[in-house]
């Protein structure tokens, strides 16, 4: 190889680098976003419920079972998208 060849291979991996490194940041970076919007609406929005819940007791509500409270009209105001689902 002559040395045009090694400068422009050089220069390309140098690129590659550094497009990676941005890559990774940017999506490091937003993740750490995410993160910081989930816990200030959990911190909003759920309340964990102070029960211990017995492991002899047996209920048909899903309160008792349900160690948590979602506000879901205060993640409504948040963002209109919201849908609550019933699961039990």
């Amino acid at each position: 190889m002559n040395k045009k060849t090694k400068m422009i291979m050089i220069i390309m991996l140098i690129a590659i680098c550094a497009f990676s490194i941005y890559q990774i940041f940017y999506y490091l970076r937003e993740d750490n976003a995410n993160k910081k919007l989930n816990d200030e609406l959990k911190n909003i929005a759920i309340t964990i419920k102070n029960q211990a819940l017995d492991q002899n007791d047996i209920t048909e509500s899903k309160e008792d079972i349900i160690p948590i409270t979602v506000d879901f009209d205060m993640l409504k105001q948040e963002n209109k998208d919201t849908v609550r689902m019933d699961i039990l």
